[in-house]
């Protein structure tokens, strides 16, 4: 009886070595993992372990090796054809604005209109190529690397000022319900963020509308929302909206022209910045829609506004 006695506490403590030696490098994998599902590629993936891991690892490595072959020709491709896009473009846009100025003759009213067709499809043109460019490079971006301690406050002030001759064209009112605090992300990519998810808001919103935005803190993660009074959005289309080139339908004067790629940028830096997205929506009378998005590693500046904490209602 002594000697089973000894032996049970021997067995677990063998066991409980072999679920370290086990659960340790597996716990790396899953890092590296995480790191690739985040879009760096940068960095080998070597992990120490049993025979069977360390084959696991050099699988890892060569899809690693191979992704970042072809994001590095995908950033190639894009920025090549976006110059050999631009050059051409620019000629057909000064020729077309000489032609509308009747600057080279008189055009009657038919070719005037002709014209202005002309002139708004090269500007958009224009504004699509310069997303794509903008969409490679924040892409580009390691997330984690470039990380910074930023004030949410600033940071939203900053978004609105570039935003405010388009809120006060469309005599937008902006409500704020925002907590004083820091986070520690890229903030580039959080500003680019801002930015769509703002002038998302700005294009959807009537006339005289209503944009409200709030931000809290759950649990050390970042809540941030921002909610228009457009015509909102069918459920069926939530994860639709997401998906790059894709244009909900907006007002013919909408003061902001899209690409289609503002959410598809939004929710590919999330995913890198280890956040998430969630939409709620309303198409009857009143009529609204709440982009909120969540990121880590955020915290109070002022502990005293202990009711911030809590999710404030829509």
């Amino acid at each position: 009886m002594l000697l089973s006695l000894l032996i049970i506490p021997i067995t677990l403590l063998i066991a409980g070595v072999f679920i370290v030696l086990i659960t340790r490098p597996l716990k790396v994998l899953l890092g590296k993992i995480k790191r690739l599902e985040q879009g760096s590629f940068q960095l080998p993936i070597t992990v120490d372990g049993s025979a069977e891991i360390k084959e696991i690892a050099d699988a890892l490595e060569l899809m690693r090796s191979r992704l970042h072959i072809l994001e590095l020709q995908k950033s190639s491709f894009i920025r090549h054809i976006s110059h050999e896009l631009k050059t051409p473009l620019a000629a057909i846009r000064e020729g077309t604005e000489l032609i509308y100025d009747n600057s080279v003759g008189e055009l009657n009213n038919d070719q005037q209109e002709i014209t202005n067709i002309i002139r708004t499809s090269v500007s958009r043109l224009q504004q699509l190529i310069e997303d794509l460019l903008d969409f490679n490079i924040v892409l580009d971006s390691t997330s984690l690397q470039d990380a910074e301690v930023i004030n949410l406050n600033k940071e939203i002030e900053d978004a609105l000022a570039l935003r405010l001759l388009d809120v006060n064209r469309k005599q937008l009112k902006v409500s704020k319900d925002i907590a004083q605090l820091s986070l520690q992300c890229n903030r580039k990519q959080f500003s680019v963020i801002l930015d769509n998810l703002l002038s998302n808001a700005i294009k959807f919103s009537p006339d005289k509308g209503t944009i409200t935005i709030k931000a809290w803190v759950e649990y050390q993660t970042l809540q941030l929302s921002i909610t228009d009074q457009g015509v909102g959005i069918a459920s069926s289309l939530f994860d639709k909206i997401f998906d790059a080139f894709y244009q909900g339908a907006i007002e013919h004067n909408s003061p902001i022209k899209s690409s289609g790629l503002g959410l598809t940028i939004v929710k590919e830096l999330l995913m890198r910045l280890n956040g998430s997205i969630s939409i709620d929506s309303d198409m009857n009378s009143p009529s609204f829609t709440t982009f909120t998005i969540s990121l880590p590693k955020a915290k109070l500046l002022s502990p005293t506004t202990t009711s911030m904490l809590e999710k404030p209602s829509l």
